[in-house]
This record gives C-alpha cells, structure tokens and sequence, in this order.
C-alpha cells in the first residue's frame, strides 16, 4: 500500500508513523466498542439507544492510550458530547457519591430549554461501580474543560443567540 503522506519538513515519516496512527485508530475504535458495551450503548445523560449518534468521549484529553481506560470515558450522545468538548456542560459527584450534570450559566441563561432541564441530573451508570467515572478525572474536566470558553474569549453565547433569534 502507498504511503502520500510527507512531513511539513518535506520528509516522509516512515513506516513507524503509519504503524502508530493505525494502532491509535484501532485503538479508539476498541475503546468505544468497550464504552459503549460497559454503557449498555446507552447515552449516560439521555439515555438515548440510537448507537448511530452515540460518541464515546473522556474526561481527560488523550495524549496517549494510557487514558483509553473505562474510568476516563462515558457514553453520550454527539450533542451532549459536543457540549461536554466545549466545556459548556460538566459533570460532578454530589454528597452523595452521585455523578450529576453541570450546566454553565451562561448555558443556563441561553440555551434550549430541553438542555436545561438536564442540570443536576444524575447520570446513568453502569451497575458496577470500578466502572463508573474516575473522581480525579472529573475533577479535571471541572477544572480544565470546563466554562474554559469563557475565559478564552474565543466568542460570546450572547452574540451568537441574538444574531440567530
């Protein structure tokens, strides 16, 4: 098979840069067969079955496979999940050990109110409790991820919603 591929420097990267980008590939791919099957292919906060808009997504970024791990992922549907991303919406353990959605509030203030209606409800986990989400990797969404958007004033959700009112 021919490799097109050349490096901005004009070289090409070799056998070992295709070997390592089709082994991260099969490995995302295992990785969310395994997510959606430990989730029941079940989206964790709507509780959506449609497995076509189903992603698996991780709470702390990938760099490596070292964080394809059960704990540092969930099941959520792609619009959800696009939120998540973005850091619109997060997720946190209440009290009670329960791991519950978080709306920003600037997402409180605009948005659809379908999207509202999930703040603080609790996740659908799988029964097993080593599965379910790891607390430090919460916590670094919460802390990294999430409402980063507002700190990088990359755009403001109030001059999107009134120019698409």
């Amino acid at each position: 098979e021919a490799i097109d591929y050349i490096g901005s420097d004009g070289t090409w990267p070799g056998i070992y840069y295709k070997a390592t980008v089709h082994k991260t590939i099969e490995n995302i791919s295992e990785y969310r067969t395994e997510l959606l099957g430990v989730y029941n292919a079940t989206c964790a906060v709507t509780e959506s079955h449609f497995i076509a808009t189903l992603k698996a997504v991780n709470f702390q970024s990938m760099y490596d496979d070292r964080f394809l791990t059960i704990e540092n992922g969930i099941i959520l549907r792609a619009d959800i999940a696009e939120l998540f991303n973005k850091g619109f919406i997060t997720f946190f353990y209440d009290a009670s050990d329960i791991l519950r959605v978080r709306l920003s509030q600037r997402m409180k203030e605009h948005f659809d109110p379908d999207y509202i209606k999930l703040d603080n409800k609790p996740l659908l986990l799988p029964e097993d409790k080593k599965l379910w989400p790891n607390k430090e990797y919460v916590k670094w969404h919460n802390t990294i991820r999430f409402e980063n958007w507002l700190n990088s004033g990359e755009f403001s959700l109030i001059d999107f919603s009134s120019k698409y009112k």
